[in-house]
């Protein structure tokens, strides 16, 4: 007796590549996605400490810790701020122990007012207004800000008035 090939497929009880349980490859599917995930999470970490990074070093203030502790603020009015800096964020620069310089009325005649004017340095707080001794500055109104020198004739005037 013999069986055709159709005969002993009905009586083999392997199963053949097309009925095998596909276990293997549910696997491999599983570990793809767990890879996939893994890696997003990686991608979306990396790019939140990046941001972070970022954002925490366009606040920082330069210091120059040989220079003094005082900074020139100019702003797009045309006035000038000395003052240690307090904070920096994108919206405002925050300053104290605030000082600015006015043209003083010591000048006899028109003449010597063009030539020579005379500055002096007020200290912010003196006004009629009594403003305290901080000031909030609008990054939208600065135009750039400088740390002065130990030796600078500003530092050296701010000394003079505390003494």
């Amino acid at each position: 007796m013999r069986f055709s090939h159709q005969q002993n497929k009905s009586f083999d009880t392997r199963p053949t590549q097309e009925e095998k349980p596909q276990t293997s490859q549910c696997k491999n599917n599983s570990m793809s996605a767990l890879l996939k995930i893994f890696f997003l999470i990686l991608l979306v970490g990396a790019l939140i400490s990046g941001g972070f990074y970022f954002w925490q070093n366009s606040n920082k203030i330069d210091f120059d810790p040989m220079a003094s502790e005082y900074y020139a603020v100019f702003l797009t009015n045309g006035q000038v701020y000395f003052g240690q800096p307090v904070s920096k964020s994108r919206s405002e620069f925050v300053l104290k122990d605030v000082y600015y310089l006015q043209v003083s009325d010591s000048a006899t005649t028109a003449q010597e007012q063009l030539t020579e004017p005379r500055f002096s340095l007020v200290k912010l707080g003196q006004e009629l207004h009594g403003p305290t001794d901080k000031l909030y500055v609008n990054v939208a109104n600065l135009i750039f800000y400088e740390q002065l020198k130990n030796d600078s004739k500003v530092v050296e005037s701010i000394k003079n008035t505390k003494n």
